[in-house]
């Protein structure tokens, strides 16, 4: 009778898990599992050993799908990621950019997408519009206030930027981003103002990258620094790096 149950329990297991998993590929299955269920758990909700330890969030959850673009999943899986949250947990992910393949790779950004509630399109947040307010056009003889006056701070970012890209950031990506200089073409650096990087790292991203900072680069080769700058100097950093051209 004892027997009997354990083979139930097995079976019941085993229904179970492949109920879970629905009509995956059975290979991108194998990938998350060997890969990424270690710490986000089969189900994605983060609830192992591993990803108690380091608080990693669920990625279940219908804020989380409307907080991560797929060009942001897949960039995160390609490029890897290292930092520390508010409660100095330390968080690390290995890059999969020269371990997989791109279909494998869009493949699990496919899966993480399963786990969460869906998010009707266009519906990104739970925001209230604010009431439509009729513009008032200024008299001929109205002056318009100067854009530059509006912004003081973003200003003052943009040129402590300058200052921190010459010193901290030029020598590898080049003073223009595109990091086609000699120690950025023998690192394998990327073209930061390409359409496609830009895509996957919005502003956000990029002051996550600078203050956790980034063990290797997106093709898999050892950078000569990890960067973890101060939260300012990562915000300025990236102003300046969004103001170059962007590129085909």
């Amino acid at each position: 009778m004892r027997r009997a149950s354990l083979v139930c329990c097995l079976i019941l297991t085993a229904s179970l898990s492949s109920l879970a998993w629905g009509d995956a590929d059975p290979r991108t299955a194998r990938t998350w599992r060997a890969k990424c269920a270690p710490c986000h758990g089969d189900d994605g909700k983060g609830e192992t050993e591993q990803g108690r330890k380091v608080g990693i969030e669920p990625i279940t959850t219908a804020a989380w799908a409307r907080a991560h673009t797929d060009e942001q999943i897949r960039a995160t899986i390609h490029d890897g990621l290292l930092r520390t949250t508010a409660d100095g947990k330390k968080q690390e992910m290995k890059e999969f950019g020269s371990r997989l393949a791109p279909e494998e790779i869009d493949a699990l950004v496919k899966h993480v997408r399963s786990l969460a509630p869906a998010v009707p399109a266009g519906k990104k947040s739970e925001e209230k519009k604010a009431p439509a307010v009729e513009e008032k056009q200024p008299a001929a003889d109205e002056k318009k206030p100067a854009a530059a006056e509006k912004q003081p701070a973003d200003a003052k970012a943009a040129a402590a930027g300058e200052q921190l890209w010459k010193g901290k950031c030029a020598g590898c990506h080049g003073g223009d981003g595109r990091g086609q200089i000699a120690k950025g073409k023998k690192l394998g650096v990327a073209d930061t103002t390409a359409a496609a990087w830009r895509a996957a790292h919005p502003e956000a991203q990029i002051v996550e990258l600078l203050t956790g900072g980034k063990k290797v680069t997106s093709n898999g080769k050892p950078m000569t620094h990890v960067a973890r700058q101060k939260l300012a100097d990562a915000k300025a950093l990236a102003i300046r790096l969004l103001s170059f051209p962007a590129t085909p």
